[in-house]
């Protein structure tokens, strides 16, 4: 639904401005350098630049989250070998 709504928006600037151009050649920041020509326009260019910057912004932040967890993980899997070498230690010197 919001894709269909950008491209009609691409669609109603290219003919304003008198640009045609191939959807698939659009890149994120040839959109933002369309200058928009009514206030909805600039409202809606300010939602997606803010929602760009949200993404980004996540994005980010799962990549610290990722790095943190493999780091848990090894930390957990070095415990339970530990915890494992000890326990096989524990039963072979009881069992001498």
């Amino acid at each position: 639904m919001q894709k269909e709504e950008i491209v009609k928006l691409i669609k109603h600037v290219e003919q304003t401005s008198g640009k045609n151009m191939d959807l698939g050649e659009l890149t994120t920041s040839d959109l933002l350098q369309i200058s928009p020509s009514s206030s909805r326009e600039n409202e809606l260019q300010a939602q997606v630049t803010s929602l760009q910057q949200s993404i980004e912004s996540i994005v980010g932040e799962l990549q610290r989250q990722k790095m943190k967890n493999a780091l848990l993980e090894r930390q957990l899997n070095a415990l339970l070998c530990k915890e494992s070498d000890e326990i096989y230690f524990d039963v072979n010197t009881s069992e001498s």
